[in-house]
Parts: structure tokens; C-alpha cells; sequence
């Protein structure tokens, strides 16, 4: 356990300093108590799934990568492949090691390579928030926030003036009986305006919200309700029967028409 503390201070350290480079010791050293046992990978399912040769479904623990039709799925699954494919991993595990789909959950490694981490350094993957597989949170989000402030992978961004200056995702009350509590604020901060048909709003659980032919003019906003209502010049109804943001944790993705990550905001 010495060496997972040692690990996070590092990135703390270099997280808070700027660097650019996340350091990844040796899995060897850092996880003395992973097993020594390696598995061959069959088939690589997407970017955070595998298939074993002795028939097990491994889901990797604490990330979350683009689903089939989301933008960076196809790089994700990519990355992934590159990584494990064909390849002898070890498995680390934490708590709960099935899921409710009867997948193994755990740590992968391929050599000196924690492939969880790698994936979500490279920009493609969220932090899942598991609440009984957790010993690596820390280090996951610090990496994250890295990425981000890198613009890596899925962080990319378009370069257009929009940013999402407030979102409310847990308005007072039962969420169910105030779907227009909810809310996301777009603010168009540049000189010019922008045509915002057709791109998308999502969250982490690909609920999209497809824009209508609309103009954000300069120096101007538009809120996006969850509910229904009449769309107006600063105000727009996504029509869902349900809440759409997890109280609890989840990230507002603005796509383009071209599915280029506009902007995003994470809680």
C-alpha cells in the first residue's frame, strides 16, 4: 500500500505543478499484491471490455469509454486493442468482482503497462464511479483533469466561443416532478454568432439533445430545459419524460454537427 500512497502524491504533485507528463512506475513495484497468474486475451469487445481465452468477460474497473455511435468509440476500442489484444494480462481486483451482467471486474495490466489508467490518459475514457470498487479514484480523476487541461482525445475542442456556465442537475424537490428544475446554460462568448443546429448536447449515459435550427448570438445565452415547453430566443426544451443529469456525478458534452467536442463541463 506504501507504493499506491507514494503514487498518488506523485501525481498530485505533478498535477498541481503543470507538467505534462503523468509518471507511471513500474506495475511490478507499485502492485506487489497482484497476482502473478496472466490471462490471454481472446477478443477485445470495446475500449473497456474484454474477452478471455477460459471464456471470462472482463469489464475494467473505474472507466467508462464511448459507446457504439459516440464520438471516440471507435478510437477508444482502437486503443484498447493495441494495448491487450493477443496479448497475457494480469488482473487486480477490488471488492465486488462481478458485475450485474456476470462480467469479472478489474485492473488490467500488461506487463509494466496499468492499462485502465493508460486508457484514460490518453483521453479516452470518463471516470465510472463504482461505489464498491474505488481504490484507485483518486489517481483516476487526477488523471482525467490532466487530460482535460491537455485537450487529449475526447477532450479536444472545437476552438468555437461557447462554454456551459452553469448547469443545475439537481434541482429541489423530487427530480421526476421538476424536469424543467433541470437545466443547462449555454453562453456564446465570442464576436460572432453561432448556428447551433444540429449539434448535440449528451451526457454520460447518451441521452442526446439534438438542436434545432437556432442562432446563440454574440455575448448571449440560451438555457436548455430537461423538460417540455415552448423554445424561445434564450430558452430551449430537450422534451424528455425523465431527469437527464446524475446529481451525483456525470459530464455535459456540447458536440458540433461534425461530432467535434465543443465544450464540456464535469460535476
Amino acid at each position: 500500500m506504501l507504493y499506491k500512497k507514494l503514487l498518488i502524491i506523485v501525481v498530485s504533485l505533478c498535477f498541481l505543478s503543470g507538467c505534462s507528463v503523468l509518471p507511471l512506475p513500474n506495475s511490478s513495484d507499485l502492485f506487489p499484491e497482484s497476482g502473478s497468474e496472466t490471462y490471454k486475451v481472446a477478443t477485445v469487445i470495446d475500449g473497456d471490455t474484454i474477452l478471455l481465452e477460459d471464456g471470462r468477460k472482463v469489464r475494467y474497473i473505474g472507466i467508462n469509454t464511448p459507446e457504439r455511435d459516440q464520438p471516440f468509440y471507435s478510437e477508444a476500442t482502437d486503443l484498447n486493442r493495441r494495448l491487450v489484444a493477443d496479448k497475457e494480462v494480469r488482473l487486480e481486483f477490488d471488492n465486488v468482482t462481478k458485475d450485474g451482467f456476470g462480467r469479472t471486474l478489474a485492473y488490467v495490466y500488461v506487463e509494466d503497462i496499468f492499462v485502465n489508467l493508460e486508457i484514460i490518459r490518453a483521453g479516452m475514457a470518463l471516470k465510472y464511479n463504482d461505489p464498491d470498487n474505488h481504490q484507485y479514484d483518486d489517481l483516476f480523476s487526477q488523471t482525467i483533469q490532466a487530460a482535460k487541461k491537455q485537450h487529449i482525445g475526447m477532450w479536444q475542442e472545437s476552438g468555437l466561443s461557447i462554454v456551459i456556465s452553469e448547469v443545475v442537475a439537481d434541482p429541489p424537490g423530487e427530480d421526476a416532478l421538476s424536469l424543467n428544475g433541470e437545466w443547462v446554460l449555454l453562453e456564446n462568448t465570442g464576436e460572432r454568432d453561432i448556428l447551433l443546429g444540429g449539434f448535440i448536447l449528451q451526457d454520460q449515459n447518451n441521452h442526446r439533445y439534438v438542436f434545432p435550427a437556432f442562432t446563440l448570438e454574440t455575448k448571449s445565452k440560451v438555457r436548455i430545459y430537461t423538460g417540455s415547453g415552448k423554445n424561445s430566443h434564450d430558452k430551449l426544451y430537450w422534451g424528455s419524460d425523465e431527469p437527464i443529469w446524475n446529481n451525483s456525478g456525470d459530464t455535459v458534452f456540447l458536440y458540433d454537427q461534425t461530432l467535434q467536442l465543443v465544450t464540456s463541463k464535469s460535476w
